[in-house]
């Protein structure tokens, strides 16, 4: 009985798009060439010259910890130990030797244009294999300028890196599959073991995505000799990453079984994020990203049933559609029986990309069939496309400003779905490449929770109030600190940036049972240090008996950091600490600018532990 190909060898092995190695100067070789950089000039441009900031707001801590830890890990490691977050090595590492070379504005820039290519041309391979050139720049230019995708890495976050790596696995996989042999070589097993392993050191979640695929690839292509071989070599290679890690991090002082923090493994089990789950209609009707795996659906649906051939495309579609349904069900179970915010945050519901591009690269391949052998033919198509994506995005701040005309969104998302489907239907091919566009890029800028990557004319941005935080946190590790602990006290109601019209535009609402907590620039710089495990509270000059308890149980040589927009603050917390009869010694006293805002006061004050304290 012979087995039936697995979508991935599908993706691999088609007749139409099967091309043989041609030489460098032939034609062929030239069309692949304008077709590779069709695919990446485009996204690259959209993202450097767009109407993005490619900087984190602040408020949300765990950029800046992730900062830290780009910045300095050896200094992290030594101060916290190994960490949930400097367990993230392939990211830490990737990053720290970026901002070793580059200065750090440079280097976040560099940082996203790397985890952006290797997502981009893993998408452009996968798709030229299963589709064609034509399709694999459309499908290209569906992940590179999504503004969902652009969150992901611009987000100071692990999801865009995590989500890249996978996006590689599976593409290795299924160019390998390509080679026509009954199975991949085990060097290119070895490989995928490698990119998963990668994948997995960054967030297990998306590592688990593609590992299914790849499984079931596996048995589809070879049964269960080629499972075994897929699991010795993958695995092989996974565990000798493993191992390079934990090498890695012996060299920056931590132990070689990194991942020993597992508390945020255990408090999600636990169900403790339930004091952060927003109710379901507070969040969910603004979150216009939720209708893009729907859309997605839909789309591929209604191609599959349109399209009686397809071969490879169609696998993808099947794919694509398949592991949307897998990781629905995951984050949706998830937050419902655990008790998690998967769906509600947008870190996390990002990796629906992954299912999602490789549905819209078999919904590509069935829509441009017969665009798929020429590029030239096929501009005017293309050129249309792009001119799309330029006006809409030139138009973010119009289409923005319906955000909070949540019908009209709605109602928009939903009939251009509904046109798209009947283009799809009556083989519209182009006018049902625009409609896909048009769906992604109206839910990807009017989606709320990642409306702060847009630049808002006469708004400062987000990388000024980095540069004032780096700069900070470099004034603090220059106080020749000589192994002391930091430990920060700050009054969160203070700060402003000099321009109270725009201070509300970087406050961060943090839920917590009930209540939004506004965090702000305070929380962010506190970040650089774990935020909660190094500050007595947000409130200086008050002290509370637990604030009063902790200070009397340390048992390391401390300098406590007061930063301060107005000084004479910082003279009230540091009566206030010798009023609660906590010695202190004056170490450093400084101001830290930044142009264009408030200047920080920061008063150093060293705390020795008392002799005999526990």
């Amino acid at each position: 009985m012979q087995l039936q190909p697995s979508a991935i060898v599908a993706l691999g092995k088609g007749q139409a798009h099967n091309t043989p190695f041609v030489s460098y100067r032939s034609g062929a070789a030239r069309e692949e060439r304008v077709g590779l950089a069709l695919a990446i000039l485009l996204p690259v441009a959209v993202l450097f010259a767009g109407p993005y900031q490619l900087f984190p707001p602040v408020g949300w801590v765990d950029p800046a910890i992730y900062l830290s830890h780009l910045l300095d890990p050896r200094g992290m490691i030594a101060q916290f130990g190994s960490t949930y977050f400097s367990a993230r090595l392939p990211l830490i590492l990737l990053g720290a030797a970026i901002h070793h070379v580059f200065r750090f504005e440079y280097a976040n820039y560099i940082l996203i244009l790397v985890i952006d290519l290797v997502a981009l041309t893993s998408v452009y391979a996968l798709a030229r294999r299963a589709a064609g050139i034509v399709p694999a720049v459309v499908a290209t230019w569906w992940l590179g300028t999504n503004p969902l995708w652009v969150a992901a890495i611009s987000s100071g976050y692990v999801d865009g890196t995590a989500i890249a790596f996978s996006l590689a696995a599976i593409s290795v996989f299924g160019i390998a599959s390509d080679l026509g042999r009954a199975a991949p070589r085990p060097i290119a097993l070895a490989a995928v073991g490698c990119l998963v392993a990668l994948c997995f050191f960054v967030h297990p979640l998306p590592a688990g995505i593609s590992g299914l695929v790849l499984l079931i690839g596996s048995i589809a292509v070879g049964g269960s000799a080629l499972l075994l071989r897929f699991v010795l070599w993958a695995g092989i290679a996974f565990t000798l990453v493993a191992m390079l890690l934990g090498l890695f991090m012996m060299a920056l002082g931590g132990p070689f079984l990194f991942i020993v923090d597992v508390s945020p493994l255990h408090n999600a089990f636990a169900g403790l994020a339930r004091p952060f789950i927003r109710p379901f209609n507070e969040w969910a009707i603004e979150a216009y990203r939720l209708g893009m795996p729907f859309a997605a659906t839909v789309i591929g649906l209604a191609l599959v049933s349109a399209y009686k051939g397809g071969g490879k495309a169609k696998w993808a579609v099947h794919l694509g559609l398949a592991l949307l349904a897998v990781t629905i069900l995951f984050l949706a179970g998830w937050d419902v029986i655990v008790g998690g915010l998967t769906l509600q945050s947008h870190f996390y519901a990002s990796y629906l990309l992954i299912g999602q591009s490789l549905a819209v690269i078999g919904c590509a391949g069935l829509l441009l069939e017969a665009e798929s052998r020429t590029v030239r033919a096929s501009l005017p198509l293309l050129g249309a496309v792009a001119a799309l994506i330029v006006v809409a995005l030139s138009l973010q701040r119009h289409i923005g400003a319906l955000v909070s005309s949540t019908f009209a969104i709605w109602g928009i998302l939903t009939s251009l779905l509904a046109l798209t489907a009947f283009l799809c239907l009556r083989g519209l091919a182009r006018a049902a490449v625009w409609g896909l566009f048009c769906i992604t890029l109206i839910a990807g800028i009017a989606n709320a929770d990642t409306r702060r990557i847009f630049n808002v004319p006469g708004q400062l941005q987000s990388m000024e109030l980095y540069g004032h935080l780096v700069r900070i946190r470099q004034a603090i590790e220059g106080m020749s600190l000589n192994g002391r602990q930091v430990m920060l006290w700050l009054n969160r109601s203070e700060y402003t940036t000099g321009k109270p019209v725009l201070d509300e535009s970087f406050v961060f609402d943090f839920y917590l049972r009930g209540q939004n907590l506004r965090l702000n620039f305070y929380d962010s710089l506190a970040g650089f240090w774990l935020w909660d495990r190094s500050t007595i509270n947000f409130e200086m000059p008050t002290l509370h008996q637990y604030n009063l308890e902790s200070l009397q149980r340390v048992r390391f040589p401390t300098t406590i950091i007061l930063a301060c927009i107005y000084p004479e603050n910082c003279d009230r917390g540091r009566e206030a600490l010798e009023q609660a009869g906590i010695a202190t010694r004056v170490r450093a006293r400084t101001l830290v600018g930044y142009p264009g805002l408030t200047p920080i006061t920061l008063l150093a004050l060293d705390n020795e532990p008392r002799s005999g304290g526990n």
